[in-house]
């Protein structure tokens, strides 16, 4: 059997052999050395070489998509850290074939009952060790609260992460922490939802925020700048701009502008 690439040189061949015979039948047609049918036979086996090579050309293209299609290719880099076929495994469509972790970043999970969550903050930092790793602390930051407690256990899940650049924290490892005191310099960093981060109206570079202006009647929103730490899934830390006690616009805030009246839901 001959290969793609084999039956496109040949159909390729076979076209301009095909087109040549036309062509030389066009012009013995001119002179009367050839009939209109001879004509019109030459005619038919030009289209019929068109066809074949458009056909094995659209053969080929189906062929290197199938082919594309049998190569696993992960969105994300990370670790393998499961393996459920083989090579020349037969597949259904669905079926799980690796686990790949990112693992520049790990994630502590532990709970807390109801009497201690008052101590946890969202976006505080907090340490963790593990036995596997004596005298190593890794430090993270609190990514995550439950909203509601586990039916069972009755405490609250939170979630750690921590940065795992070295790959010395592994998957499945366990964890030992001492949650931090509730007084401290991180605690009152403001945290505000990504909904109310717009661009700045001075640089585009930076990033602002509007804060509620009480003194008018209605109160009216101003425009902010601010300083921004770094990402705590659905909300940010203000580092810089903001003090405590503010109103901060967290719906609507990109359809805004300087000194827009706002109204205030409770």
């Amino acid at each position: 059997m001959c290969s793609i690439h084999t039956r496109i040189a040949q159909a390729s061949s076979a076209l301009e052999q095909a087109q040549l015979d036309f062509e030389r039948a066009q012009k013995l047609a001119q002179h009367g050395a050839v009939s209109a049918a001879q004509l019109d036979t030459a005619r038919i086996r030009l289209d019929g070489a068109e066809a074949a090579l458009e056909a094995t050309t659209a053969q080929t293209e189906e062929a290197r998509t199938t082919l594309g299609d049998t190569a696993l290719r992960s969105p994300s880099d990370g670790v393998v850290t499961r393996r459920s076929v083989e090579v020349g495994t037969l597949a259904a469509p669905g079926t799980v074939a690796f686990v790949v972790e990112e693992t520049d970043r790990m994630k502590a999970v532990f709970g807390v009952p109801d009497m201690v969550l008052p101590r946890v903050k969202l976006g505080a930092a907090q340490a963790i060790t593990s036995e596997a790793l004596p005298d190593v602390s890794f430090a993270g930051r609190i990514t995550r609260i439950a909203p509601t407690a586990d039916a069972r256990s009755r405490v609250f899940e939170v979630e750690v992460t921590v940065p795992n650049s070295r790959q010395r924290l592994r998957s499945g490892m366990v964890a030992a922490l001492a949650l931090a005191e509730q007084a401290g310099p991180e605690r009152t960093t403001p945290l505000v939802p990504l909904s109310a981060i717009v661009r700045s109206t001075t640089s585009p570079d930076r990033f602002a925020v509007y804060v509620v202006d009480p003194g008018g009647v209605p109160p009216v929103a101003r425009a902010r700048d601010v300083e921004l730490g770094a990402y705590l899934g659905d909300v940010i830390p203000v580092t810089g701009g903001l003090t405590g006690g503010e109103q901060v616009v967290v719906m609507g805030a990109g359809l805004l502008s300087d000194g827009e009246p706002v109204e205030i839901i409770p």
